[in-house]
């Protein structure tokens, strides 16, 4: 919203308490309107409430002369290609959502438990089989929405070809490339939302990264354990323990898929 980052403008979490290394984590963050002048910006993480605090709102008035144009933005999620060398978190990022609505507690917590392998569009957010089908939010709220299983390996004439050429053009500039270079691949996570009722959406997001970047499918581990055989598996390392040192590696093992 601005170059510079002022107090007005900004909020500050403090969750050294809250996050754990390697462990997935749900982070919310709901953006109500107050009064003309002031917004309240709430952060849940894992469906608790942990944050709230107002800040000036983010200005969406347009001139006449503007509004006849092609406006684009682009935001990053994670750390800015300019500051990668300042920061050194190391993290990975899950399935995202841009909701056009203030979502209450209640409706946090709900996404929390639906899990971090969920990616549908929140029209069918049972946890149990014999739940009422009740959408937490109407389909046409749904902006943005990216998920690892989404997602096309193409190049910067292709996004072109198959979009339009502003956006070829935008993100060219973020990679520093031509619009018309056709020979490195970009990985485009499309945008999940876009067969939805509504307004017209962005195409998706395209990964920005040095060394290290991948895509991945993020699933609790009691589900992938069944790609590999199931809780049998540790069944039979707990039958083939043969001393003390070996029989808690496979208890303590088959304790952590139970648990989650």
């Amino acid at each position: 919203y601005c170059n510079v980052y002022k107090d007005e403008f900004l909020s500050r979490v403090w969750c050294p308490t809250f996050i754990r290394e390697s462990q997935w984590h749900h982070v919310a963050v709901t953006l109500g309107k107050l009064t003309p002048k002031s917004c309240l910006v709430s952060v849940y993480l894992d469906g608790r409430h942990v944050h709230s605090q107002k800040i000036n709102p983010i200005s969406s008035t347009w001139s006449s002369a503007e509004r006849n144009h092609t406006n684009l933005f682009h935001a990053f999620i994670g750390t800015p290609p300019i500051w990668r060398k300042y920061s050194k978190l190391v993290w990975k990022q899950g399935v995202c959502n841009l909701i056009d609505d203030c979502f209450d507690a209640v409706a946090v917590a709900r996404t929390y438990m639906l899990g971090p392998h969920y990616v549908g569009s929140f029209q069918d957010a049972r946890l149990e089989d014999n739940e009422e089908i009740n959408p937490i939010i109407p389909e046409d709220r749904i902006a943005f929405s990216l998920n690892p299983k989404a997602h096309s390996c193409m190049t910067l004439n292709k996004i072109r070809k198959m979009y339009n050429r502003m956006d070829a053009k935008a993100i060219a500039k973020q990679l520093g490339m031509s619009s018309h270079e056709n020979a490195t691949p970009i990985i485009v996570l499309h945008n999940a939302a876009g067969h939805l009722n509504g307004p017209a959406r962005t195409l998706g997001g395209v990964l920005i990264g040095y060394l290290g970047i991948r895509k991945f499918n993020p699933l609790p581990v009691s589900m992938t354990i069944h790609t590999v055989g199931g809780c049998s598996v540790l069944l039979g390392l707990i039958a083939m323990s043969r001393d003390i040192e070996s029989l808690y590696a496979a208890v303590k093992a088959l304790t952590c898929i139970l648990r989650t």
